[in-house]
Order: structure tokens, then C-alpha cells, then sequence
């Protein structure tokens, strides 16, 4: 019996930590907010020593307790996304239990009602925001108020060709490319209907929202703290994501010159 009063604490401490890693990692964040996360809630929970090494893929973890057992888990991550409401929720979670004010079972029923969450942001009112910033950067380009306005509904246009995607299939290596596609498209088709001076303005304003800058912000930081393989790993994500938006841009020029 003793045993087991030893033992369930340490399984749901270990649970927490993957689950918490998995979350913020799944959610946009940084590896090293990841392993720091491991970390503070590993020896608030009772831990002596924690090891941890994460990847945009996978983490490791090994808890080791004052009697001199260690507990070592892996966990494979599956999907990606981008919701930063959640790490921000996973953060203020584990400054909790550094504080003392969870236990392990109230540490896991929080970042499990944090995993069960929808986003904080509607998909509507993302594709809002992104036909907006589309329109802006078109503006910012140069662009007239009209030129700006079909570049608004461009922008939203492939954000929601994007999220249907991401609905249909989280792992689908070639969304960017349709995004662009579809988005590039509309934008000449739109320019040419109403006889527009500047289409590559258009073009370009609405195309903006679909560059992947969280990728190239966390290969940044990720490679300025030491997490080099990190940072090269999102790094090739970003590069990849540009060159399907480029490919898609293209075949969608070559596709218009056919009409």
C-alpha cells in the first residue's frame, strides 16, 4: 500500500509534465519554454532532479526522486498548431504549482481542461483578421483603398481555404500550396476583372498572412538560446512553407495566362 501512495503521485507528475510539454509545443511554443515547463513543474512536484530534451516532434523526460529511482517517458507529437492562448494558459498553470498552490491531481485536471479547449479565437473572426491584415499590407505596398479591398477578400478567401484543410487533414503537407494557389488566383482574376493598375499589389498584400512567421521566430530564438537542432528543424519548416506559398504563386500566374 505504502507502495502505491509513493507511486501514483510520481505517475501523475510524469503525466502532468508530458502533457504540458505536448500542449505548448502542439500549441506554437518554443522548445525551450517546453523544457523549462518540465522543469519547474518536475521539482515542485516532487522531483529531485529533472532531465528533459524537447523537439518540434518529440520530448524526453526523466524524473529522478531523493530514493533514487528515475522514471524516463517519451512522447511522439502528432500535429502543430498555432494557439498561443493555450501556452499562455500552461504558463500560468505551472507558476501555480512552483507557488505550491496545486497538487499533482489538480495540476492534471487543469491541463486537461486546457488540452479540451477550443481556441480562444473563432474561426471566423480569424479569417477576419487575416482578409484585414492582408488589406493593410496591401495599403502598406502601396496599393489604392479598392486594390486594398480585393486583397482583403483574397486573404480571407485562402485563410479559409487554409482552415478547412487543417479541418480535413491536421497533417496535410501541401495546404500552403493550395492556400496560395487559390488565393493568388482570385487576386489576378479579381485585378483583371476590374481593370486594376497595381495586381501584384494585391498579390502581395494578400499573400502575407499565409508566410510562416512563428516558424521563423521560434528557429530565431530557438537557435539564439543553443537549441540548435530545434531551431534548424523549424527553420526547414519555415523554408519549406515558403517555397510551397511560392510554388502555389506561380502556378497560379502560369494558370491565369492561360485564360
Amino acid at each position: 500500500m505504502d507502495s502505491e501512495n509513493i507511486e501514483l503521485p510520481r505517475r501523475t507528475a510524469m503525466q502532468c509534465v508530458l502533457l504540458a510539454s505536448r500542449i505548448i509545443l502542439e500549441s506554437g511554443g518554443e522548445t525551450y519554454r517546453a523544457e523549462e515547463t518540465i522543469a519547474r513543474m518536475g521539482r515542485a512536484l516532487g522531483a529531485s532532479s529533472v532531465e528533459s530534451f524537447a523537439l518540434p516532434g518529440g520530448v524526453f523526460v526523466t524524473l529522478v526522486y531523493d530514493d533514487g529511482k528515475a522514471y524516463s517517458r517519451n512522447l511522439r507529437l502528432r500535429r502543430t498548431g498555432f494557439q498561443l492562448d493555450r501556452v499562455d494558459a500552461v504558463n500560468a498553470v505551472s507558476r501555480k504549482v512552483a507557488g505550491g498552490e496545486l497538487d499533482a491531481g489538480q495540476t492534471l485536471d487543469a491541463l486537461l481542461e486546457i488540452a479540451s479547449r477550443r481556441s480562444l479565437y473563432k474561426p471566423l473572426l480569424v479569417n477576419l483578421c487575416a482578409g484585414g491584415s492582408g488589406a493593410f499590407f496591401a495599403l502598406a505596398f502601396g496599393a489604392s483603398w479598392l486594390e486594398s479591398g480585393i486583397a482583403f477578400f483574397c486573404a480571407l478567401f485562402a485563410q479559409l481555404v487554409n482552415w478547412l484543410l487543417c479541418m480535413r487533414s491536421p497533417r496535410f503537407a501541401l495546404q500552403p500550396f493550395f492556400s496560395s494557389f487559390v488565393c493568388v488566383l482570385t487576386a489576378l482574376f479579381c485585378s483583371g476583372l476590374l481593370s486594376l493598375q497595381s495586381p501584384d499589389l494585391v498579390v502581395a498584400g494578400a499573400i502575407m498572412p499565409l508566410l510562416p512567421g512563428i516558424s521563423l521566430t521560434n528557429a530565431v530564438r530557438d537557435t539564439t538560446r543553443g537549441d540548435t537542432l530545434s531551431g534548424v528543424t523549424h527553420a526547414v519548416n519555415a523554408v519549406l512553407v515558403a517555397a510551397l506559398l511560392a510554388a502555389g504563386t506561380v502556378t497560379a500566374h502560369a494558370f491565369y495566362g492561360l485564360f
